[in-house]
């Protein structure tokens, strides 16, 4: 378990599963395999070298912010209309919960972002202005462009899952000092 740092190997003592004979029917031929269908972009296979590659802080890299939350009951939001994205808790949509048409001053903040949730250990990248949710951590750096940063969602992403859990959240000064390894050229 790893969702709540482990708390279930606490509470349960013990847990009842069933034999293959009283698992419905339903259950026994549902195939998840069959639902989902992994392509590649590319048919090319890529390896990389990371031996060379070296060790930084995330500060040395990315200037960390906190964004300024914008509470979900003080506004209303809509995934049909085409305004600046609610980047909040959830991990569809690249964490978009929804759209505002408004500007609300003091609380936009500017695209070519990335953003991390302190309780979710998973990074998106934000390509347009959004508006934040609570406990969503911002990074940046002068130089990154659309790809760049689709490359470093991933290397993070990889760091938080590793680091990071529910009570271990990636608050901005445990993200500060969280170490990525990265290309040098």
């Amino acid at each position: 378990y790893s969702s709540h740092s482990r708390e279930a190997n606490s509470t349960f003592n013990q847990i009842a599963v069933p034999t293959f004979d009283q698992i419905p029917r339903s259950v026994k031929s549902y195939n998840l395999a069959d639902k989902f269908v992994e392509k590649s972009l590319s048919l090319e296979k890529l390896t990389l070298d990371t031996k060379n590659w070296k060790i930084f802080h995330a500060k040395e890299i990315f200037k960390i912010t906190l964004g300024r939350p914008i509470h979900k009951s003080d506004l209303e939001t809509d995934l049909s209309i085409r305004g600046n994205p609610y980047i909040t808790r959830t991990t569809e949509r690249n964490w978009t919960e929804g759209y505002i048409d408004e500007k609300i001053e003091g609380y936009i903040n500017i695209w070519n972002a990335i953003t991390i949730w302190a309780e979710w250990f998973k990074a998106f990248y934000q390509k347009d202005d959004f508006y934040n949710g609570n406990k969503v951590s911002i990074l940046r750096n002068s130089q990154l462009t659309k790809y760049s940063a689709l490359f470093l969602v991933t290397i993070l992403d990889k760091e938080l899952w590793d680091r990071f859990s529910y009570w271990r959240g990636a608050v901005k000064w445990k993200l500060e000092k969280m170490k990525i390894k990265l290309p040098v050229t």
